[in-house]
């Protein structure tokens, strides 16, 4: 759910002149009336696309009692709190030769009504937590919750002492505690800033408790009378610099606050800090899982409703394109024809047929074809209305499989693996070399060696295409793969979970990539190929080269319960492994089985300089070519772990 909050609506009456004579009675050649605000106008866009969403605010007399009563009439949802003084503005827009404005100035917006907002906006939130994993947005709603409580005496003092800036200040200390400064700082500043708009309008406790929530965040280490020392002595030294002839008076202020925040009993979990300290060995898979869950918000947005002004745009193209007032619908009244759709759309979408009563009478009447024009768009509708539903079922399912890996992270972040510590008998070398596309930047292949417990792991992907975008994909696939072999996942699970996120993400617009993953396991001198649409691998074991092809598709192209059968080969001191890109070999890869064959050096880079050498020689660097190469010598020290 969505929520909009507009502290200033505005009736605004739009008239039309030829010419604007001051002195003297002006009369109309048109006019009309619009309700609006910035946050009133989201939520009209919001609603016209389908987007659930609830407009707040503040209206006051029978301006607005009709606002409210108008957004109603357009299918809008809203919860406005009222104020009994005053009235929701009206502001005069007079189009002539030129624009003149006269924007009202609306009603007062007192400190009990402010509290109320807050209030309702911290109650968005279920204010008793369910999880760790929410306990942070929890402690930011009752703060706001309780910041409006502590601003309704804003205008009141007591013998010079100002109840609201005593109160907020226990507050800031209080909730803010071991947060990061800039975090700190933003409390403050909002703090004060609500201070400053029910009392004298000015921004000068927004700069004081700001300046005093950093210095209390910045020295506190656990020492609550430093943190306390430092709020006070920031708070009047910013009140010095603002010019303040009563820094006596801040003090004392300053020091109330301080002391009854000593006197509270020391929380443990404050306003921005963590629920808990996990270890790293715990930490490892959660955080390789919320990889995941990150990877996908940034790189495959959820999916955009489409946007109702397609139904008039399709309509009008199949109704309006011969006809002989195309122009004066369209480019004379432009802004009428636009406010007659725009009017029209959310009784259209609600009922899901289109009528004359839907549209003002000035549009129905110039339209010569109206008739024609509903037809169409109750056709446009119906398709619509199923794109709609598809969208809405693929956006529910998107949903509910970011979610899951936010749960897995969770639950995985309150247990930590079993570390497997056995004797590494083998010892291994590795090369990685990448070469770009001729032309290109960026290599969209992209290829890693690394350990992730007793196995020595070789990963190389794949992007689709070439350039930067497929250079993002393929680095992406390769450092979220290490991410969760390094948490010590096991291949074939991580492997999965990276092939359902790679669907998820296509649904997104970003491309399909290949995975090729090779494990050695040193103790057991087992070699294990796991291969989603890559270019085959080469093994070359006592003279003879064998080959390797993929059995699955490439990732985010692979059904999500599809299984990929590992290919085990055993061993031994002088076995070689390379795998390439599919770039590399090109048409007929019998010139690099045949390289590899008659390979007598020693070092891995050399061979794959060698490979990479040859491949541009026979390609022309026609695609992004990438190169891993592993060379297992002999037996490990025995005495070593």
């Amino acid at each position: 759910m969505i929520y909009t909050v507009t502290f200033n609506p505005a009736i605004d009456y739009v008239v039309q002149l030829e010419h604007l004579t001051q002195g003297t009675v002006n009369r109309t050649g048109d006019e009309a009336v619009y309700c609006g605000g910035k946050g009133i106008n989201v939520s009209t866009v919001l609603t016209n696309l389908g987007i659930e969403n609830v407009a707040l605010g503040f209206l006051a007399g029978f301006t607005g009692d009709a606002v409210e009563n108008a957004l109603q009439r357009k299918g809008l949802r809203t919860d406005f709190i009222r104020l009994q003084n005053g009235m929701t503005r009206i502001n005069v827009k007079i189009r002539g030769a030129c624009e003149t404005e006269i924007n009202g100035k609306g009603p007062d917006i007192g400190p009990a009504a402010l509290a109320l907002l807050y209030g309702a906006a911290a109650l968005l939130h279920d204010l008793l937590p369910e999880s760790a994993a929410e306990q942070a947005d929890k402690r930011r709603a009752w703060f706001l919750l309780l910041l409006g409580v502590c601003a309704v005496p804003a205008g009141w003092t007591v013998m010079g002492f100002s109840p609201a800036a005593v109160l907020t200040a226990v507050l800031l200390l209080y909730f803010v505690g071991r947060a990061p400064v800039p975090d700190a700082a933003a409390a403050g500043a909002l703090a004060g800033l609500t201070l400053d708009l029910c009392g004298t309008g000015e921004l000068y406790l927004a700069v004081v408790l700001c300046a005093a929530a950093s210095a209390a965040a910045g020295l506190r280490r656990g020492q609550r009378v430093p943190a306390a020392a430092a709020f006070c002595a920031a708070g009047v030294l910013a009140a010095l610099l603002l010019g303040e002839v009563r820094p006596l008076a801040v003090l004392c202020q300053l020091l109330t606050a301080a002391g009854v925040w000593l006197l509270l009993p020391e929380k443990e979990g404050m306003l921005l800090t963590a629920a808990g300290e996990v270890s790293p060995e715990a930490a490892a898979p959660a955080a390789a899982f919320r990889a995941v869950y990150d990877s996908l918000e940034d790189h495959a947005p959820l999916l955009r409703p489409e946007n109702p002004a397609v139904l008039f745009d399709r309509a009008a193209e199949q109704v309006c394109r011969d006809c002989p007032l195309r122009s004066d619908c369209w480019q004379t009244h432009y802004t009428d024809t636009y406010n007659a759709f725009n009017d029209a759309c959310p009784a259209l979408l609600r009922r899901g047929q289109a009528l004359a009563e839907d549209f003002p009478p000035y549009f129905a009447d110039r339209c010569v074809r109206f008739p024609k024009l509903l037809t169409a768009l109750d056709g446009q509708l119906h398709d619509f209305l199923q794109r709609r539903l598809h969208h809405g079922r693929l956006d529910a399912a998107y949903r509910l499989a970011r979610e899951q890996y936010r749960q897995v992270a969770e639950v995985l972040s309150r247990t930590a693996p079993a570390e497997r510590l056995r004797r590494a008998h083998l010892t291994c070398r590795t090369a990685a070399l990448l070469r770009p596309k001729t032309g290109e930047k960026h290599c969209g292949d992209q290829c890693a060696a690394f350990d992730a417990g007793g196995l020595t792991c070789l990963a190389l992907s794949d992007g689709m295409g070439s350039g930067e975008s497929a250079h993002c994909e393929a680095a992406m696939t390769i450092r979220l793969l290490r991410q969760f072999l390094q948490a010590g996942i096991e291949p074939l699970p991580a492997l999965k979970t990276l092939n359902t996120a790679a669907m998820l993400r296509c649904q997104g617009g970003a491309g399909f990539t290949t995975i090729d993953l090779a494990c050695l396991d040193r103790a057991e001198g087992v070699l294990t190929l796991y291969k989603y649409g890559a270019a085959p691998s080469y093994i070359k074991r006592q003279g003879a080269v064998a080959r390797y092809r993929a059995q699955a598709l490439p990732a985010g192209l692979e059904s999500a319960d599809g299984d990929v059968p590992p290919q085990r080969v055993a061993v031994s001191p002088g076995t070689w492994l390379v795998q390439v890109s599919d770039g590399v070999a090109g048409e007929d890869d019998e010139w690099l089985q045949d390289l590899l064959a008659g390979w007598d050096g020693t070092s891995p880079r050399a061979l794959a300089e060698e490979l990479l050498r040859q491949s541009v020689q026979r390609t022309g660097g026609a695609d992004d070519c990438a190169v891993l190469v592993l060379a297992i010598d002999g037996k490990a020290d025995p005495h070593r772990v």
